[in-house]
């Protein structure tokens, strides 16, 4: 089980992907008609862009009808908080670069320095310029992806279905404190933080909803969320896919299973994402 890329729906390809290509990713072509991601999603049409950092994958994917806008200034603990969290050997000179590429701030005050508890690397959280959720993390590695992290409001019913799909625990942590809250963007921020992984391959990180979360009532969806037309069922330019490989299967969990449901205009609904 490995991650094989990451792909993001996007209101303008040009510029989504001029932004990213200052950060430091390599367009892999120019972009192209996908018909056969058209025909899974649903849509009448969409393009796709193709990048990569070191050794991971980014799709920049455009829709058409174009769906809903990301929600303006959705908070970091968000149930649709799906972020990337990008390597770099110095946060003080990439975090400059991504704001004068049309990057928004998510952290207060620039970088942070996490206590060692929390893992004491240096951080910065960001969004691109249609709102989708970038993390920078300073180390001394190859660039690339660190990980992917969802924020999950029921992480404990989502565990058997990542379990199923060959993704499982690897470590826990509970980060919280005012460095934490800084770089969440979060008044007094509380994150436990599920390290998952498979196989190979880089990790996911599922944290559940910081606190205090935001004021929403969450119920189930018998409809298609906001955004998607009810002709083309379009996803709204929110939408994150993980693509992942495996050389099995994943085994499906049943139709009564507690932590997933199947959607007509989804793979998989699950608990807080």
């Amino acid at each position: 089980m490995s991650l094989l890329r990451v792909a993001r729906n996007v209101s303008d390809l040009d510029r989504l992907t001029a932004f990213y290509i200052a950060l430091g990713f390599e367009p892999q072509g120019g972009a192209e008609a996908d018909v056969p991601l058209a025909n899974l999603l649903g849509v009448s049409a969409l393009r796709r862009q193709r990048l990569r950092l070191g050794a991971q994958t980014l799709d920049l994917t455009a829709c058409l009808p174009v769906g809903a806008a990301y929600p303006a200034n959705a908070p970091g603990n968000a149930s649709l908080f799906q972020h990337i969290a990008l390597l770099t050997p110095d946060i003080h000179a990439a975090a400059p670069r991504a704001l004068a590429a049309g990057a928004q701030p998510i952290s207060h005050g620039g970088p942070v320095r996490l206590p060692p508890e929390s893992g004491g690397v240096t951080a910065w959280k960001f969004r691109d310029p249609d709102g989708h959720p970038l993390e920078y993390l300073q180390r001394d590695a190859p660039p690339g992806y660190d990980h992917s992290g969802i924020v999950a409001t029921r992480p404990d019913a989502s565990l058997p279905v990542y379990a199923a799909l060959g993704l499982h625990l690897q470590a826990e942590q509970l980060n919280q404190g005012p460095e934490q809250a800084r770089l969440d963007g979060v008044p007094g921020a509380s994150a436990r933080i599920l390290t998952l992984r498979g196989a190979e391959g880089r990790e996911w990180s599922c944290s559940p909803t910081a606190t205090p979360p935001p004021t929403r009532r969450r119920t189930r969806r018998t409809s298609p969320p906001t955004g998607w037309s009810s002709k083309a069922r379009t996803p709204p330019c929110s939408a994150t896919r993980t693509a992942i490989s495996s050389k099995s299967p994943p085994a499906e969990p049943p139709p009564s299973h507690p932590a997933a449901t199947a959607l007509p205009w989804r793979r998989w609904f699950l608990p807080g994402g």
